[in-house]
């Protein structure tokens, strides 16, 4: 069996930022819920050649993924000019999620989730190529609520450009 699909959807994302006091920064953004559709196509082949049998069949769907709002809020305080502490939260509405697929909703028992994270950030100023660089060093943690109703824990936490994920 094989499948394809392209996507497309069109959603808003927005943001504010407002500096509270001088080494104060807090942020409020969203992304508003849209729905991503997609042209799919699916070919199934069955061949039998002892029995001379060759049975293809193609089907064409435009299947459906509603996304859901996601909301989320951070600030950021600076501790000196090299050092900044950061916290953030975010809330996914999943529970709102649906998946319409080669004319089949699936069902998709998720509920919201609320991810809460929190850092330091270290900004190094060097050079590359003889010209002044910044290279902003970054250590984190994040955790999240699980938003499968099967499942009971979910542990996320991020170092850099590694994830890792228990539950």
């Amino acid at each position: 069996d094989i499948k394809s699909e392209k996507f497309r959807g069109v959603f808003l994302n927005g943001g504010l930022s407002l500096d509270l006091v001088r080494r104060l920064t807090i942020g409020l953004v969203f992304r508003s819920p849209y729905v991503k559709k997609a042209d799919g196509a699916s070919t199934l082949r069955y061949q039998s050649p002892p029995g001379n049998t060759d049975i293809e069949i193609d089907a064409q769907s435009v299947n459906s993924y509603r996304q859901p709002w996601v909301l989320g809020a951070g600030l950021a305080y600076d501790i000196s000019d090299a050092f900044t502490a950061a916290a953030d939260a975010a809330w996914f509405g999943w529970s709102r999620y649906s998946v319409v697929y080669f004319e089949e909703a699936l069902v998709r028992d998720f509920r919201d989730i609320v991810k809460a994270g929190a850092g330091l950030e270290y900004r190094l100023h060097s050079a590359l190529f003889h010209r002044p660089a910044l290279y902003p060093l970054r250590l984190g943690v994040a955790t999240a609520r699980p938003f499968s109703t099967t499942s009971r824990s979910c542990r996320t936490s991020r170092t850099g450009a590694h994830e890792e994920r228990s539950g």
